[in-house]
């Protein structure tokens, strides 16, 4: 039985000021998630500026064996 399923088989049985309770609470929802961005398009917009080899060799810039300030834009 999957999710849906299980919310209709107890939505049959609410009377009619439930079942407008449970509305107001899912249009509340439905505009909370809609409005916010989610975590990957936030992610998305992160852009970094560095040198060409800077994934080959992060542990060296991250440790200072190459001038990471002089190389990173």
């Amino acid at each position: 039985m999957t999710t849906l399923d299980l919310i209709q088989s107890k939505l049959i049985h609410l009377d009619e000021p439930s079942l407008q309770q449970i509305y107001s609470f899912m249009e509340q929802l439905s505009t909370a998630t809609s409005s916010k961005p989610g975590v990957l398009s936030q992610l998305r917009q992160i852009q970094i500026n560095a040198p060409t080899d800077f994934a080959e060799n992060l542990d060296h810039y991250l440790n200072q064996s190459h001038n990471a300030s002089n190389s990173i834009s």
